[in-house]
């Protein structure tokens, strides 16, 4: 279900090529609360945030499976979130990173702040899933690369926070075993995410409530 004031604004956004482009651009609920306000579609953040849940990763699955789109799978169970590790994690100076990507990889400072967030989120879950194994996007993994290269800072986080260093290790797609297993550990590090955080692991958070209501 999508609450009324969703499917207004985002009925809105759908008929207004640059309203929709702004929705796109949109990457936070309060940003996007304030932006339904200004388009005459007020929502708030409480109903933006459910809209979101009832489409998230875990639920798209279920969704493609019973339409045939996906072989049948088991999902991973919907974790807890550990508040213990995740205030270590929170606590990470992560500024220098974005820095570096901003004023090296010309990034900007919204997209490197947005993936800084998901590089938190994927960081706790290399933690916390089983064996450690969790999946980073591109962008991420471009922020994990940053952060490892900088082994002065990124050798105390691992053990401040984790306890161990974590390893960045590849999985190869030409292998039929390691491609399932990579299958595998995506699926739980994209529905752990959305669970535990809300928001897509991949895209802004308005172009994906565009994507996954396309006739709310």
């Amino acid at each position: 279900m999508i609450a009324p004031t969703v499917k207004n604004f985002l009925r809105k956004a759908q008929a207004d090529p640059d309203l929709a482009q702004r929705v796109g651009n949109t990457d936070t609920y309060p940003a996007l609360a304030e932006l339904s306000e200004s388009a005459g579609e007020p929502a708030t953040e409480g109903a933006l945030r459910a809209a979101f849940a009832a489409r998230d990763a875990r639920m798209l699955v279920r969704q493609m499976i019973a339409r045939g789109l996906m072989d049948p799978c088991p999902l991973p169970p919907t974790p807890l979130m550990d508040g213990d590790v995740w205030k270590r994690v929170a606590a990470m100076d992560l500024s220098p990173v974005a820095g570096q990507l901003v004023n090296y990889l010309g990034w900007t400072p919204e997209r490197a702040a947005a993936i800084e967030r998901r590089y938190r989120g994927f960081f706790y879950l290399k933690i916390t899933l089983p064996g450690g194994m969790a999946s980073p996007t591109p962008e991420v993994d471009e922020f994990w690369h940053q952060h490892i290269i900088n082994t002065r800072r990124y050798a105390p986080d691992c053990m401040n926070v984790a306890g161990q260093f974590l390893h960045h290790t590849f999985l190869t797609p030409d292998d039929p075993a390691e491609a399932a297993e990579l299958s595998s550990v995506w699926l739980a590090t994209w529905t752990s995410y959305e669970a535990l955080f809300a928001e897509p692991y991949e895209g802004t958070l308005g172009a994906v409530l565009l994507e996954r209501w396309p006739n709310p």
